[in-house]
């Protein structure tokens, strides 16, 4: 059965056009349907109601002009087969890494221009208001990093100084003393091997090896912690006793307050007896380290 076609006209151009179609084949733009349009059915030609009256012979060219127009009349208008046009594809989504790469500050408008105008606002505060703060604060920062400030008389300054370069000397010395120990007894474990088979020589010599050289670092620690304490011990006692009761009441570890024990013990010898010992010293160091583990 052949596709009936209505009459139409387009909603937004006002272009006819025939079929049931949903796009305007003109415009392209798809129609709304409120209501189902009426089907126009094909009338048959009307037929002549007068009467037939004698009409006189046609020449031979009137006949054909009439049959001309005859034939006009009864051909119909020829069916056109419905346009759909063609369906509009929106644009794909570009990649962000397509997507042009702009400041958000720059086209921001009037907020890139409030919060710079805020940015510069709050550092003229800064400057003419805060920089007495800035002094205070500095001034206050410097107290908590150095909690005892420098004293009037700079040789209580020195010898405190003095005192801490002997603490720092002293732990390296008490560390070297507790080594000599432990490589004394891994040589003597190296020599036991070493009767036994032939082939713990090599481990012998370098037990022997460590031994001697952890023994001279001692020494040299020793006499770096005797030439600090022969130096601090110069000063008066007062200024000694600034000095060592600075360094004692500050934040000491474990190994540093047993040092600062023998200090103080060790400066009350050198005042009595200037040319003390070095075996005396090294005796109290080993002592009061015996089995000391941090």
């Amino acid at each position: 059965m052949p596709e009936l076609l209505f009459s139409k006209s387009c909603q937004f151009c006002s272009k006819p056009f025939y079929g049931p179609v949903q796009y305007c084949p003109f415009c392209g733009k798809r129609q709304e349907v409120d209501h189902q349009p009426q089907e126009l059915p094909l009338q048959p030609p009307p037929q002549d109601t007068q009467p037939i009256t004698q009409q006189p012979p046609e020449s031979p060219s009137d006949q054909s002009k009439d049959a001309g127009a005859a034939n006009q009349q009864t051909q119909k208008p020829p069916t056109l087969p419905p346009q759909h046009p063609a369906p509009i594809n929106p644009p794909p989504n570009p990649l962000p890494s397509e997507l042009p790469q702009t400041s958000p500050i720059i086209h921001s408008g009037t907020n890139s221009k409030s919060i710079l105008g805020t940015i510069l606002l709050f550092t003229l505060v800064f400057l003419m208001v805060g920089g007495g703060g800035y002094y205070v604060f500095t001034h206050l920062r410097g107290e908590v990093q150095n909690p005892h400030p420098p004293p009037d008389d700079p040789k209580k300054e020195i010898t405190r100084v003095l005192a801490t370069e002997t603490v720092s000397q002293g732990v390296v010395l008490s560390k070297a003393v507790n080594r000599v120990p432990k490589l004394e007894i891994t040589l003597e474990a190296a020599k036991k091997l070493t009767n036994i088979s032939p082939r713990y020589q090599e481990q012998e010599k370098k037990a022997e090896t460590a031994l001697l050289a952890a023994k001279d670092n001692r020494d040299k620690s020793l006499m770096a912690y005797m030439g600090k304490l022969f130096e601090l011990t110069r000063h008066s006692q007062e200024n000694i006793a600034y000095g060592i009761d600075i360094v004692r009441n500050s934040n000491l570890a474990t190994r540093e307050q047993k040092v600062m024990d023998l200090l103080a013990h060790h400066v009350k010898i050198m005042k009595e007896k200037p040319n003390v010992e070095p075996e005396k010293i090294l005796r109290d160091f080993s002592e009061q380290f015996n089995n000391f583990v941090d």
